[in-house]
């Protein structure tokens, strides 16, 4: 990690993944006293990648950084990041060093963002972490240390296989984390092979591509299931996680209009920002007849 000033500040620009640095940094956060594990009113949460979410209430949401120790806002879209950058510029001028302020920026905008004024001002005064000074031991340790806190048990040759799969993608790594909290009760230990038949980029033919197609009302679903059954791929695995997105799909329908609720329900089942995006997708395109006719078949399907 490189300093790029000398001034005294808790205030940090990061430029890489969202998922990886917010999980890598918890603690350091916490032991510094900027953040009560306890007291999640002392962090403001900006996800700017999610559709639902306009500018105008990005605009009124990051106001209350003042009134809260942490403020992460996640940004995916050079645009976006045009328009908000007045913001953190005022936002910046006006903080302490008891504050802590950390802006996430894609790593894909690394160079759109050195052409941007603001940030550059904000990287002439203040520390920038990004992504690529991190080291494969830090980025093992951290996916050891996330599979433990979901009692995950992974083989060192299995993150290995991770690595080798994902390359410098640590929201694609944070996603297989996601996928192996869903397998975890067929498993006792992960290994390289497991992460082989789950998770190869280049086999499309996995019940997650299945869940992905079906969301999406892609007719490749039936390609991928046909390929499965062939594979003789555990028929009772595929059934619940179908069934898991149903169920989903049916409460969300229920709270479409409501956006706290909604907050509440990704929240409450633990579910990561780019399956939130596909659900909500999906439950404008399902309606509750359709959603009952899918349950009625995979209930069947399920007793056989």
């Amino acid at each position: 990690m490189k300093n790029v000033t000398t001034k005294k500040t808790n205030i940090s620009l990061l430029i890489g993944d969202d998922s990886f640095i917010v999980s890598y940094y918890k603690d350091k956060i916490i032991s510094q006293n900027l953040l009560n594990s306890n007291k999640e009113l002392n962090r403001v949460n900006i996800n700017c990648e999610n559709d639902y979410f306009n500018f105008e209430s990005l605009a009124n949401e990051i106001s209350l950084f003042k009134k809260a120790r942490i403020l992460v806002a996640t940004i995916h879209n050079f645009n976006l990041l045009q328009k908000l950058s007045k913001y953190f510029l005022s936002l910046i001028e006006g903080i302490s060093s008891n504050d802590c302020f950390i802006i996430i920026l894609n790593q894909k905008l690394t160079k759109q963002i050195e052409r941007n004024e603001v940030i550059r001002q904000i990287k002439a005064k203040y520390e920038l972490i990004s992504c690529n000074n991190f080291s494969e031991f830090e980025i093992r340790n951290w996916i050891t240390k996330e599979c433990l806190l979901h009692d995950i048990s992974i083989e060192e040759e299995a993150i290995s296989k991770l690595l080798e799969f994902y390359p410098n993608s640590f929201h694609e790594i944070h996603q297989s984390i996601e996928k192996l909290k869903i397998l975890k009760k067929s498993y006792s230990m992960f290994t390289k092979y497991d992460i082989e038949h789950h998770f190869e980029v280049n086999d499309e033919c996995s019940v997650f591509n299945l869940s992905n197609a079906w969301l999406k009302k892609d007719l490749l679903a039936f390609n991928i299931l046909r390929k499965l059954r062939l594979a003789n791929f555990d028929t009772l695995f595929i059934l619940n996680v179908l069934l898991k997105d149903i169920f989903y799909l049916y409460e969300l329908i229920e709270i479409s209009n409501n956006r706290s609720k909604k907050d509440l329900f990704f929240k409450r089942n633990n579910i990561w920002s780019f399956k939130q995006n596909q659900l909500v997708f999906a439950s404008k395109q399902f309606s509750v007849e359709q959603l009952q006719q899918s349950l009625k078949i995979l209930l069947q399907a399920e007793k056989k």
